[in-house]
């Protein structure tokens, strides 16, 4: 085991033989931090490498990074069963995330790609990753919405179709609501099975054009997944599938997990005959004219996990905290259970970065070359650093 005392001691000790300036403890502290650092960039350790796992829908690009994301080194399904693959192993060459620049991904915006594409990027302020490719089950329309067949309204619902506007399928649903209700509805009928998807992280989506000033007029939009009456899976939602607000006057995209449905009564999730969508009215409800919906649809996702390098330099005396800062003597260093000889090229490293005037110094040379520019390429033999690659080559190191 190495602690961070380990590395002040040996800091200060080349500090105290080649220079006669005292450097203070927290000097000494972020030297070694920083140092660290400096050898976890060249240095492809097995203790640095970390996985993350989230479920990825094609229609949601972006994705939070892990505390302490450095680099990603790839992208790979996750085969557990919870992922329900189509493929036994689903990877496979032509399912390769291949990594791209961000602006390139954002540049096919509304374009499928041939290849799944991923990029790293900040530019929504942000550590995230961009996904642009398709899951391996295609997301299935349940209702264009740019018809009235099928559809049964609540009675005050006055329904048409708009040719005009719409999202997809070259028509929208257009409903003008009443005062007469405290929810409004439309609902239609089929059959579904829904078991998989009650596993699997599977969610419905659905386009709503809200006209401008109308979305405070509903507290939440509920969806209800029926088998018989009495008996179904209800959802709600009350922000855009991304988290953001619902858009006044342009479409947002509506979203409900069923991992979050409450269960009514006892549904049959391998008989669901009908489908139900609610507007449940606030208190502030005036009536509404010209709220467009379109192109309702369910998507399952696929576990992705994420392998990448991570920032954390050790963790706490108890191993149980993670540390990106190693501020007390007895934290303990990542590195030491898989390479402890990097104590040398890293402290030298650090008093090199503390005291520069010791570079200087004959003897300091010698032990620089064969402590640390010898060392440094033995261990970047051993433990090479892997660079993610694609059709635009190796990713930039987050600095």
């Amino acid at each position: 085991m190495v602690t961070l005392q380990n590395l002040i001691d040996q800091t200060n000790d080349f500090c105290a033989s080649y220079s006669v300036t005292t450097v203070s403890l927290g000097n000494v502290q972020r030297g070694i931090n920083r140092a660290i650092e400096f050898v976890q960039r060249r240095l492809g350790l097995p203790s640095d490498k970390a996985i993350q796992s989230f479920w990825f829908y094609e229609d949601t690009p972006y994705y939070n990074c892990a505390t302490g994301f450095n680099e990603l080194i790839g992208l790979k399904y996750n085969t557990s069963a919870n992922s329900a693959p189509i493929d036994c192993n689903p990877n496979v060459p032509r399912r390769r995330w291949n990594v791209y620049k961000d602006i390139e991904i954002m540049q096919l915006n509304g374009v499928w790609p041939n290849e799944n594409q991923v990029a790293f990027t900040t530019v929504n302020g942000m550590s995230q990753l961009l996904l642009h490719g398709r899951n391996q089950r295609g997301a299935q329309t349940l209702n264009t919405l740019n018809s009235v067949n099928g559809l049964t309204f609540s009675s005050d619902i006055t329904a048409s179709i708009d040719s005009n506007v719409y999202k997809y399928s070259n028509g929208s649903l257009s409903l003008n609501i009443n005062t007469s209700l405290s929810a409004s509805y439309f609902t239609f009928t089929g059959m579904w099975n829904i078991a998989s998807l009650l596993n699997t992280n599977g969610a419905y989506r659905m386009y709503v054009d809200f006209p401008a000033g109308t979305t405070g007029y509903f507290s939440n939009v509920e969806l209800r997944l029926q088998s018989s009456p009495g008996n179904y899976y209800s959802m709600t939602c009350t922000v855009q599938s991304d988290g953001t607000a619902w858009n006044s006057g342009s479409w947002s995209l509506l979203s409900w997990q069923l991992s979050n449905a409450t269960v009514v009564g006892t549904p049959d999730p391998t008989k669901i005959t009908s489908m139900y969508v609610y507007f449940n009215h606030s208190g502030t409800y005036a009536a509404v004219t010209g709220m467009r919906l379109n192109y309702l649809y369910q998507i399952t996702p696929d576990l992705i996990d994420a392998v990448y390098y991570s920032a954390y330099k050790g963790t706490d005396l108890t191993g149980a905290t993670q540390k990106l800062i190693l501020d007390t003597p007895s934290d303990i260093c990542s590195f030491g259970s898989i390479a402890p000889d990097l104590i040398l090229p890293i402290c030298l490293k650090a008093a090199a970065t503390l005291s520069p005037q010791i570079l200087a110094a004959p003897e300091f040379q010698a032990i620089w070359k064969a402590d640390f520019l010898e060392a440094m390429l033995v261990w970047g033999r051993v433990f090479p650093r892997i660079r993610a690659s694609g059709s635009m080559g190796a990713t930039n190191i987050r600095r």
